[in-house]
């Protein structure tokens, strides 16, 4: 299955890609990679992201400094936040029971 434009534009937004990134090509790539496993897709991307920003580093000009291993700190938050959802999502079961209730006895209240 192939991903229409919506699903393209979804899948940028939830990766913080403006069109710079991923051509739509490669976004769905990554999709088919994953097995057409949306929230799989996104962690991958984010993945790659994640191993082009371990070349950011930081630097201090005069009073001027730069911090752009955050980005890989920020990056790492985010996947562990959608490994939960992959991780998470397929276990996610309710049991839910109906039980009968017998009707009270209006004329003698519970004291």
């Amino acid at each position: 299955m192939t991903l229409d434009a919506d699903q393209l534009s979804d899948l940028r937004a939830d990766v913080g890609d403006d069109g710079t990134v991923f051509s739509d090509a490669e976004l769905q790539r990554l999709y088919t990679r994953e097995g057409e496993d949306y929230n799989r897709a996104v962690l991958l991307a984010l993945r790659q992201i994640r191993s082009n920003a371990v070349k950011l580093h930081d630097y201090q000009i005069a009073h001027s400094m730069e911090r752009r291993s955050q980005v890989f700190d920020h990056l790492t938050t985010v996947i562990n936040d959608w490994q939960q959802n992959v991780v998470g999502a397929p276990q996610q079961v309710q049991f839910a029971a109906m039980r009968s209730t017998p009707p009270r006895n209006k004329a003698e209240p519970d004291a």
